[in-house]
């Protein structure tokens, strides 16, 4: 089963920011002291100043950036038993900065950062154990614990956002659409875009036990759209485009189509294209067949000034005459009153549009 799996589009870039829990950042300046004391306790064997120093490394503060000499710092302060050098150990392995990708050395190190009770490293470790990486098959159950580790921390929208999944399509825990709403809202509270996104899906399609409620998913997708997510900008443009919770308005859908396929996000960047493209020429062809018909009606005496009315069976917004959206009433469950693991299709959605 691979539906749940992460795509991970921006695979060599760290997935945490190393050395802020000590308050050093990408965006970090040091002093000509700082530095110079950071460099004596390197050389002291001062695990902390080893660890800073790999910091300084990796991101080119004050010094010529050394990717490679990061890493030699990171062990090091690792192996004098720092549990924030051997989650970035690890991060540097996982993400191949400064070496190849090695996912076995990746596992390696964050089981070593999540023995030692890093917060970071058990969640990490948990992905790649949920994924199957750097182990012969996926672990779910041994995921799932390390991840409740991490969210009991309250601190790591990451690990909420992975029990989420886990909860929602019952991998290692049993299967709770209530749980995995609950660990995808306290995510999203912190601002993490993929949970809004998870969060807001579960409400466009309903899931059982889970009322689906168009007005409710929107502002989660808004929410995550204005924080750059191209997923849920792609999913504002379905929903306007049909209706879902609001009067249907092509113009905007377009818009939003265009916005998420310049976003620089390769999941959803040539759907939007396509999707604004065939949008457009849909409406452009709908606006001339109806102005040919309103003129020819007209001129029949059958249609006087703008009365909204439609022959046929079609939505009217404007003049443009396009299928009628599907309301939330008319959405069907199977016999059981379950979904399939991958949502079901809701006209104008793809079966499984849903990239997790």
């Amino acid at each position: 089963m691979e539906d749940y799996i992460i795509k991970d589009f921006s695979r060599n870039s760290l997935e945490i920011e190393l050395g802020e829990k000590h308050g050093l950042k990408s965006t970090s300046k040091i002093s000509h002291d700082m530095l110079q004391k950071i460099l004596n306790g390197a050389e002291q064997g001062n695990k902390d100043n080893i660890y800073f120093l790999g910091l300084i490394k990796l991101y080119g503060i004050s010094l010529t950036k050394n990717e490679a000499g990061a890493v030699q710092n990171f062990r090091r302060a690792a192996d004098l038993g720092l549990k924030e050098a051997m989650t970035a150990s690890g991060m540097m392995a996982y993400s191949g900065i400064g070496m190849e990708v090695d996912y076995v050395e990746a596992l390696i190190w964050f089981r070593k950062a999540a023995l030692a009770k890093d917060t970071n490293g058990y969640w990490l470790l948990a992905k790649m154990l949920m994924e199957g990486q750097g182990v012969p098959y996926p672990n779910h159950q041994e995921a799932a614990t390390y991840f409740h580790l991490a969210a009991d921390e309250g601190k790591v929208p990451q690990a909420e956002h992975h029990l989420g999944i886990m909860y929602e399509y019952g991998l290692g825990v049993e299967r709770s659409f209530d749980k995995a709403a609950m660990y995808y809202r306290r995510a999203s509270e912190k601002q993490f875009t993929e949970s809004m996104y998870n969060l807001a899906l579960m409400y466009l399609y309903g899931r059982v036990g889970f009322q689906q409620n168009f007005k409710q998913a929107f502002p989660l997708f808004e929410a995550a759209s204005l924080s750059g997510h191209a997923q849920s900008t792609y999913m504002i443009g379905v929903m306007k485009t049909y209706g879902y919770g609001m009067e249907p308005n092509y113009g905007q859908a377009i818009n939003w189509f265009e916005r998420a396929a310049v976003m620089g996000d390769p999941r959803i960047t040539e759907k939007a294209a396509a999707s604004a493209k065939e949008l457009r020429t849909l409406v452009d062809e709908a606006e001339e067949l109806n102005s040919d018909a309103l003129d020819k009606y007209k001129a029949m005496g059958e249609v006087k000034g703008d009365t909204g009315a439609t022959p046929g069976n079609g939505y009217v917004k404007g003049d443009i005459i396009l299928p009628e959206p599907v309301s939330e009433s008319d959405e069907d469950e199977d016999e059981d009153g379950d979904r399939d693991s991958n949502y079901e299709s809701v006209d104008g959605l793809p079966s499984d549009d849903k990239e997790l």
